[in-house]
């Protein structure tokens, strides 16, 4: 209803009861934020003690994999460089086979490690004449020195 003297009272009224509704959504907002902050860091805790012993070790497993296939894969790879004559013992390096293999198994090896590194495909010139070295040697076609 309004009054005949101030014809903006229903509108203050009305003001007010929003200043009143907003201060009390704004009190709610506080208090639903404050109970989620809570509830994600007791999630956060217990989450750490349920899994936490289980994620180091599944860390540490995937590290001691790692470090064992880097072994596994530096154990075959040839150390590094080259005599200045080659010998069988380094020609059976470089093609990662022993120094008594057979010729088919000379061919092989000589064949993969060619693939990897010829010049066409991106390799290395004189990594591809080592190759071809290696397997002259092996192959009995060239004198050893």
């Amino acid at each position: 209803m309004v009054d005949k003297k101030n014809p903006n009272s229903s509108s203050t009224a009305t003001m007010k009861e929003d200043q009143n509704d907003t201060e009390v959504k704004r009190r709610r907002s506080w208090k639903e934020t404050t109970v989620i902050v809570g509830l994600t860091i007791a999630a956060t805790v217990y989450a750490r003690r349920r899994y936490g012993p289980a994620w180091r070790k599944f860390k540490a497993d995937c590290k001691a994999r790692a470090e064992e296939a880097d072994g596994a894969s530096n154990r075959n790879n040839y150390p590094g460089g080259f005599q200045n004559t080659m010998t069988t013992k380094e020609a059976a390096l470089i093609l990662g086979i022993g120094e008594s293999s057979a010729t088919d198994k000379v061919k092989e090896a000589y064949l993969k490690a060619i693939t990897r590194n010829h010049p066409d495909t991106g390799g290395s010139p004189y990594l591809a004449a080592k190759i071809n070295q290696a397997k002259d040697v092996l192959m009995k076609k060239t004198k050893i020195r």
